[in-house]
């Protein structure tokens, strides 16, 4: 062996030169080894900085462009509202204020963009901000342009009626009385051939014709003849005086150019926001080229080294589960579920929801719902053992899939129903609460889009009031749906024509004394073979038809009747839109004043459930018929959108608690405890307390003990046609 000497302090040393070479080779290894680390962190947090950089600004340059977008939509659409409110002779202007809102925060929330922070992007907000006070102009316009509409509307819908009056009022034979007739028919032309256009010069003759008839009016000894006169020169008043601030309103809401201006604002910030992507692209670049190197120098020392390499694997592998496997279940995800599928040869699928499990979320909370969704997919895992090949999944948020090949629809079926007996039989104890699930399944077999059509089997399921499982057919699709909706409107306006919607009554009791103290009347439609139909069937397509106002009349007539004949005292529901229609309200009052010897027994049921956005206009409402005695009452309290101070101001008289505080009320200690929050409230305000959905005398027992003095539900009576 060689040896170099080396002199430490006047002695010698011999050291080994492979030894002193191994030792260089070392440090070497371990500074370049330090280098590429170095370099590596330093790739990595360049490249994920700029990546940031990059992201960000093509999100906010999205995400504005988008607000933009939907500005300059619901610009349009508020236009074209704003045609068919002049055009259309019954126009819900709820739907132009909600137009206006939604572009009011459609700019805020434009203006309110991080992006405006720099000082390249001052110009376009101050611009932003000038189409923003152009809008405002376009709102004073749009409001004027409403509040002189309604009159002209009404003003020239009743000169119509007024002429139909006047060939019953004047004599046909009298010169003078036809050419009265004649004048009314030409100020009608008129109105109705030049309403809608943008030319006013028919305004002279309309002014000429109401001369003449004042002429007329004025030789004219017939008391009636002159009064009918005189109210039709009022309306055409009307109409002189509202239609040229109309058209000028409109004219003003036609050309301001806000859209214009808006894609212009959009042009000159996409333009800035691509020059700054191009320079942080530019920098990214390099970046990653830096760090690209040093990935590829990492690489070389990590496929070198097995250990490194056995820990790679093991990443890899934990990543990939990841992506398959949802976290909060352990469950297979959806993306394993489309991979699975291909596997099978002919697959088919259970699809399992849980009913209103948004209630247990929001009555419980999200922590809550989670554990719920936990301990419902141990439960399906445990069902499943029993099917050949099945493999469970969770394809959304709490809908689970059961993937399986097809052995019969025999054998589906019976696995189905047995899902459904365990699930929907069980009480789950959840947190020291005793949950009621109820689930809804959707098959499909045999189908290329197998969870799809699931899908749709499922929301079958959610329509009917008869079944809990639905196995999917071809004729599943948008076009039967609307031949269905097309039957039902069609049942419902036989069912008006021949009496067969009618109310049911179901009594409120006192739980203390045990007696009936008022009734609650239920709208039902009686089918031609004697089968009763509950409003789930029909009363969206009413509303959607227009017919809700009809059924409302009906009941509340019936209603009245039956307290007139057995001198009971009866609630009757009332939509939101029937107290906001003018029309609507004054025929229910013309009903309350033929019956006001009687009304101090009725009560109106508003529903809270029913988003209450036009407040005053229900106050008024209130305001009106409690003049007659009538009581209001809030119905499904605790399901909508009110809070106590707003109820305050409606000056109501009884608050119903919805059925999902209630139904499980002696099982369920935060039910109870919401409870009797309420009736705190409400023995402050002098507000009677009614809990609905009272099906058992457990939860009776429980109310009582609470200290709720009404209630109602099918413990006590189901809804009947006679009291």
């Amino acid at each position: 062996m060689n040896f170099k000497a080396l002199k430490f302090g006047g002695g010698v040393e011999r050291v080994p030169l492979p030894l002193k070479n191994g030792y260089h080779n070392l440090k070497n290894l371990i500074l370049k080894s330090f280098i590429v680390v170095f370099f590596a962190f330093v790739g990595v947090f360049g490249v994920l900085n700029q990546k940031s950089k990059m992201l960000y600004e093509i999100k906010q340059t999205s995400y504005f462009s988008m607000q933009l977008q939907l500005i300059n939509n619901h610009i349009s659409k508020l236009k074209n509202d704003i045609f068919r409110d002049k055009f259309y002779l019954y126009f819900d202007n709820d739907i132009i204020n909600k137009e206006i809102k939604k572009i009011d925060m459609l700019f805020n929330i434009a203006l309110s963009g991080k992006d405006f922070k720099k000082n390249q992007h001052k110009d376009i907000f101050f611009a932003l901000k000038n189409e923003k006070k152009r809008f405002e102009k376009l709102k004073s316009s749009i409001y004027e342009f409403l509040r002189y509409n309604a009159p002209i509307k009404n003003s020239s819908m009743y000169l119509s009626r007024i002429l139909e009056k006047s060939f019953d009022t004047f004599n046909m034979n009298n010169k003078k009385d036809r050419d009265t007739i004649l004048l009314f028919s030409k100020s009608e032309d008129s109105i109705f051939f030049n309403i809608n256009t943008s030319n006013n010069a028919f305004m002279k003759n309309i002014l000429n014709y109401n001369k003449k008839l004042y002429q007329l009016s004025k030789n004219i000894k017939d008391s009636k003849k002159r009064e009918l006169i005189e109210v039709f020169r009022a309306n055409l008043g009307v109409f002189t005086k509202s239609f040229p601030i109309l058209q000028k309103d409109l004219n003003t809401i036609l050309t301001l150019p806000i859209e214009n201006n808006i894609k212009k604002i959009l042009k000159r910030h996409t333009q800035k926001s691509l020059k700054e992507e191009e320079k942080i692209d530019k920098i990214f670049n390099f970046i990653l080229i830096l760090y690209l190197f040093s990935i590829t120098v990492i690489l070389f020392f990590i496929f070198h080294t097995e250990k490194e390499n056995l820990k790679l694997k093991k990443i890899s592998k934990k990543l990939y589960l990841s992506t398959i496997t949802d976290k909060l279940t352990g469950l297979s995800n959806r993306t394993c579920y489309k991979k699975d599928k291909k596997t099978f040869k002919n697959p088919s699928l259970i699809l399992i929801n849980i009913n209103d499990f948004k209630d247990i979320n929001n009555l419980y909370g999200t922590d809550f719902g989670d554990k719920v969704l936990q301990i419902l997919s141990k439960k399906i895992d445990s069902l499943s053992k029993g099917i050949k090949s099945a493999k469970i999944y969770r394809v959304g948020a709490d809908d689970f899939g059961i993937l399986s090949e097809f052995q019969g629809k025999n054998k589906l079926i019976k696995k189905v129903l047995q899902i459904l007996h365990e699930i929907n039989n069980t009480i789950f104890e959840i947190d020291n609460h005793s949950i009621d699930i109820s689930i809804s399944i959707g098959v499909s077999y045999n189908q290329p889009k197998l969870l799809e059509c699931a899908d749709i089997a499922l929301k079958k399921v959610k329509l009917s009031y008869t079944t809990m499982y639905q196995i999917y057919k071809d004729d599943f699709n948008t076009a039967k749906n609307l031949e269905k909706n097309l039957e039902i409107l069609s049942r419902l306006k036989k069912a008006l024509l021949e009496h067969r919607v009618i109310p049911y009554f179901q009594p409120i009791v006192n739980l203390n004394s045990g007696k009936i103290v008022k009734y609650e009347a239920l709208v039902r439609l009686i089918k031609k073979d004697g089968e009763v139909l509950s409003p789930f069937y029909f009363l969206d397509i009413a509303k959607k038809a227009k017919l809700i106002s009809k059924i409302t009349e009906i009941i509340l007539l019936a209603s009245l009747k039956k307290i007139r004949e057995e001198s009971v005292y009866i609630s009757v529901n009332i939509p939101n839109s029937n107290m906001t229609d003018i029309k609507i309200r004054d025929k229910i009052i013309n009903i309350l004043e033929l019956n006001k010897d009687i009304t101090n027994h009725l009560t109106f049921e508003l529903l809270e459930s029913e988003e209450m956005m036009s407040y005053k206009q229900i106050s008024e409402f209130i305001t009106l018929v409690k003049k007659y005695n009538c009581k209001i009452s809030i119905d499904d309290f605790g399901s909508g959108y009110s809070n106590f101070e707003e109820l305050l101001r409606l000056n109501i008289d009884t608050l119903k608690i919805d059925g999902t505080l209630i139904k499980n009320i002696d099982k369920d200690k935060t039910s109870q405890i919401i409870t009797k929050t309420i009736l705190e409230f409400t023995k402050k305000t002098d507000i009677e307390l009614i809990a609905e959905f009272v099906h058992s005398k457990e939860v009776a027992q429980k109310l009582q003990e609470i200290g709720i003095k009404f209630a109602q539900g099918y413990y006590f009576g189901k809804p009947a046609p006679n009291i």
